[in-house]
């Protein structure tokens, strides 16, 4: 006999950003990704979703069923679904999975533009772009072996938090993009040539931001041949931060290299990273990383 019973809607979320409201989920969060576990026990709760970044959800526990734009989709256990950054849907937990799970856990896994170029700039020969779009935002995964590995090193980053860790992450999604662009060529594809002509400004020159180092915005702008402030707001809408900050973090990731692996001193890293000020870069360094650039030095370079 079937049973059909009427949602108690609730107010709308924006995830990742709301995640903080959960006291049960666990997440661990950098500037360009966010990851967390939800869990969901009571079934015939419709919430609706609001997700500022990309999102791969995967099903660790129980079924849940999504309704999107796109359609309605049917998550069980050791599958997933994509949602492009910018998407709504309505989703409630089902007991019409197979092992009668009462609880709906999954995996969030968001990512923003700026790491996804990344990764498309690494990979672009073995990923075909220029495969025709599917006009969808979400896909479903299969279960695998492979994909349970990797979810389950994500949950090990839930369980033991820790700042020094997060150099590791981008690794790991790195490894998960791949598994996909792998298993899921097309479809892969199809999403990723999606999202980048949707962006705001034009890919071949996006890529040109990964490769090339600027000395300051006006350089970029130029190379987009417009204004500062045009440039600078449809910046900040692909790669959801400013081009100034994004400057910074690009310089602040290529300082910490040369601190750990080059003889140079302070002096010498700021200066060819680009930081007119030694006494900035020192007091930023110390407020991202919570240790001055000589201690970082001296702990990981085995040239002190």
């Amino acid at each position: 006999m079937n049973i059909t019973y009427k949602a108690k809607e609730q107010p709308i979320v924006r995830f990742p950003e709301d995640l903080r409201r959960f006291s049960s989920i666990r997440s661990f969060s950098t500037p360009h990704f966010v990851f967390a576990k939800y869990i969901q026990t009571q079934s015939g709760i419709k919430q609706q979703v609001y997700v500022d970044m990309h999102c791969l959800v995967i099903v660790l526990c129980g079924a849940k069923i999504m309704h999107t734009s796109n359609g309605d989709f049917m998550i069980r256990e050791g599958e997933g679904l994509f949602l492009q950054s910018g998407s709504y849907c309505l989703s409630n937990i089902t007991h019409l999975d197979a092992k009668n799970h009462s609880t709906y856990e999954a995996l969030l896994l968001f990512f923003d533009n700026a790491s996804l170029l990344e990764f498309v700039l690494k990979h672009k020969e073995r990923l075909n772009l220029n495969t025709k779009i599917q006009k969808s935002s979400v896909f479903a995964l299969q279960d695998s072996m492979i994909l349970s590995t990797i979810t389950r090193s994500f949950r090990l980053y839930l369980e033991e938090f820790r700042e020094e860790l997060l150099p590791f992450v981008a690794h790991k999604f790195e490894e998960l993009f791949l598994y996909l662009s792998y298993k899921y060529p097309s479809i892969f594809a199809s999403f990723v040539r999606e999202i980048m002509q949707n962006l705001a400004i034009d890919s071949d020159l996006a890529f040109l931001y990964c490769e090339k180092e600027f000395l300051n915005v006006a350089q970029m702008a130029d190379l987009a041949k417009t204004d500062q402030a045009t440039f600078s707001r449809k910046f900040k809408q692909v790669f959801g931060l400013s081009p100034k900050i994004w400057l910074d973090e690009r310089r602040f990731e290529k300082a910490r290299f040369l601190l750990e692996y080059s003889n140079k001193n302070i002096n010498e890293i700021c200066a060819e990273c680009g930081f007119n000020s030694p006494s900035w870069f020192i007091e930023r360094f110390k407020s991202r990383y919570h240790c001055t650039p000589k201690c970082y030095q001296k702990s990981k370079n085995l040239h002190y």
